[in-house]
Protein backbone atom coordinates (compact mmCIF):
# COMPACT_ATOMS: atom_id res chain seq x y z
CA UNK A 1 0.00 0.00 0.00
CA UNK A 2 1.03 3.08 -1.10
CA UNK A 3 2.02 6.02 1.44
CA UNK A 4 -1.12 8.63 1.38
CA UNK A 5 1.15 11.15 1.57
CA UNK A 6 4.86 11.71 -0.13
CA UNK A 7 7.09 14.55 1.04
CA UNK A 8 8.60 16.84 -1.09
CA UNK A 9 11.38 19.05 -1.23
CA UNK A 10 9.34 21.44 0.38
CA UNK A 11 7.90 19.34 3.03
CA UNK A 12 10.02 18.39 6.08
CA UNK A 13 9.27 15.66 8.69
CA UNK A 14 8.61 16.30 12.42
CA UNK A 15 12.14 14.19 12.86
CA UNK A 16 14.13 16.49 10.15
CA UNK A 17 12.41 19.71 11.81
CA UNK A 18 13.62 18.15 15.33
CA UNK A 19 17.14 17.27 14.17
CA UNK A 20 17.78 21.03 12.81
CA UNK A 21 16.35 22.85 15.62
CA UNK A 22 18.01 22.71 19.10
CA UNK A 23 15.87 23.36 21.88
CA UNK A 24 12.01 21.80 20.08
CA UNK A 25 10.56 18.95 21.63
CA UNK A 26 8.25 16.91 19.88
CA UNK A 27 5.55 17.67 22.14
CA UNK A 28 5.75 21.12 20.88
CA UNK A 29 5.68 20.62 17.85
CA UNK A 30 3.12 18.59 18.08
CA UNK A 31 1.20 20.93 20.46
CA UNK A 32 1.62 23.78 18.41
CA UNK A 33 -0.19 22.41 14.91
CA UNK A 34 -2.72 20.97 17.28
CA UNK A 35 -3.36 24.59 18.76
CA UNK A 36 -3.09 25.57 15.22
CA UNK A 37 -0.01 28.07 16.39
CA UNK A 38 1.85 26.56 13.09
CA UNK A 39 0.41 24.54 9.83
CA UNK A 40 1.43 21.16 8.64
CA UNK A 41 0.55 20.34 4.99
CA UNK A 42 -1.26 16.98 6.85
CA UNK A 43 -3.17 17.95 9.30
CA UNK A 44 -5.09 14.84 10.40
CA UNK A 45 -5.56 14.20 14.30
CA UNK A 46 -4.94 10.76 15.04
CA UNK A 47 -1.52 8.84 16.21
CA UNK A 48 0.54 7.49 13.45
CA UNK A 49 -0.96 9.99 11.29
CA UNK A 50 2.38 11.17 9.05
CA UNK A 51 2.48 15.19 8.93
CA UNK A 52 4.83 17.60 7.01
CA UNK A 53 5.73 21.31 7.39
CA UNK A 54 6.44 23.34 4.52
CA UNK A 55 10.14 25.15 4.77
CA UNK A 56 8.61 28.50 5.38
CA UNK A 57 6.97 27.03 8.14
CA UNK A 58 10.35 24.82 9.66
CA UNK A 59 11.67 29.11 9.27
CA UNK A 60 8.67 30.38 10.96
CA UNK A 61 9.20 27.38 14.02
CA UNK A 62 13.14 28.01 14.13
CA UNK A 63 12.87 32.06 14.87
CA UNK A 64 9.75 31.06 17.15
CA UNK A 65 11.90 28.95 19.25
CA UNK A 66 14.53 31.76 19.24
CA UNK A 67 12.27 34.16 20.91
CA UNK A 68 10.79 31.10 23.26
CA UNK A 69 14.28 31.09 24.63
CA UNK A 70 14.71 35.14 24.95
CA UNK A 71 11.53 34.60 27.48
CA UNK A 72 8.73 35.25 24.99
CA UNK A 73 5.66 33.37 25.00
CA UNK A 74 4.73 30.74 22.42
CA UNK A 75 1.82 32.39 21.26
CA UNK A 76 3.61 36.01 20.94
CA UNK A 77 6.46 34.38 19.19
CA UNK A 78 5.10 32.66 16.48
CA UNK A 79 2.97 35.63 15.79
CA UNK A 80 6.09 37.59 15.54
CA UNK A 81 8.19 35.27 14.16
CA UNK A 82 5.46 35.35 10.93
CA UNK A 83 6.03 38.78 10.67
CA UNK A 84 5.56 39.81 7.06
CA UNK A 85 8.64 42.59 7.29
CA UNK A 86 10.93 40.47 8.44
CA UNK A 87 11.50 42.84 11.11
CA UNK A 88 13.33 40.10 13.32
CA UNK A 89 15.49 39.31 11.20
CA UNK A 90 18.49 41.64 12.13
CA UNK A 91 17.15 40.89 15.91
CA UNK A 92 18.10 37.26 15.62
CA UNK A 93 21.11 37.27 13.75
CA UNK A 94 23.07 39.54 15.92
CA UNK A 95 21.57 37.01 19.27
CA UNK A 96 23.75 33.99 20.03
CA UNK A 97 22.52 31.15 19.19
Amino acid sequence: MAPSHRHTKRCRSAADILDAIDGLTYRQLDWWTVRGYINANTNRPGYGMHRCWDVDEVAVIARAVRLIDLGVTASKAITAARDPNDRLGPLLEGLSA
